[in-house]
């Protein structure tokens, strides 16, 4: 597995955010696909877990890893899987399974769609850039 190229200090009293750049690294990005995802199969749920509900927060754990995901379920019936950390704080969105179409980050307001598509926050919508 590729070494990252940053340290993670398993202390929590000396633990840091992680750099901005990690979460835009296409890089990364291609690198974790190959490294975690591409290896093996990872059971996530099924329409059943879905039954009562649009989103659904999962942990795939890899060794020491673990990656926070969402299931969705659209109006379609497709079932999506996308990251469930919050892009601009890095705050897990889902903690359990929701009937909300909507997803809010509880930390700075920023919403998603079903789909994980960034949509708004609240007092940002005349930023510019």
């Amino acid at each position: 597995m590729t070494k990252l190229p940053f340290n993670i200090d398993p202390d929590i009293n000396k633990a840091e955010t992680i750099p901005g750049w990690f979460y835009n690294s296409k890089e990364h990005f291609q690198q974790s696909l190959k490294d975690f995802f591409m290896p093996s199969w990872h059971y996530v749920g099924d329409r059943s877990t879905m039954k009562d509900h649009n989103l659904h927060p999962v942990n795939i754990r890899i060794g020491k890893h673990t990656e926070p995901l969402i299931l969705s379920s659209k109006v379609s019936n497709i079932l999506h899987l996308f990251s469930n950390v919050c892009t601009h704080s890095g705050n897990i969105l889902l903690d359990n399974p929701s009937r909300s179409v909507v997803i809010r980050c509880c930390y700075h307001g920023r919403c998603f769609d079903i789909n994980g598509v960034f949509k708004r926050m609240r007092e940002f919508h005349d930023a510019v850039n």
